[in-house]
């Protein structure tokens, strides 16, 4: 499945300037921590390899949290404990 800016688009015909991206890791609530991050990245911003956290290798995380960091327009981070 490619990646597609639709939802985005659609949101932004609504009047919406900011769309959120979301990620979490951790064992939930009721197993332990979890952290969860929001990310707003520029309209049509495009990272190569970016996408499930859990599906990038450690190396490629830290290149994308780098570039990421660089072009966020706002990154909002949450932990929870059990």
């Amino acid at each position: 499945m490619q990646p597609t800016d639709d939802f985005e688009v659609e949101a932004q015909q609504r009047g919406y300037h900011f769309v959120a991206g979301l990620d979490e890791a951790g064992r939930g609530p009721l197993a332990g921590p979890v952290v969860a991050a929001a990310v707003i990245l520029p309209r049509r911003c495009r990272l190569a390899g970016l996408n499930d956290s859990k599906q990038v290798g450690e190396s490629e995380r830290e290149r994308l949290y780098e570039e990421i960091a660089r072009r966020a327009v706002g990154v909002g981070i949450g932990c929870a404990s059990e």
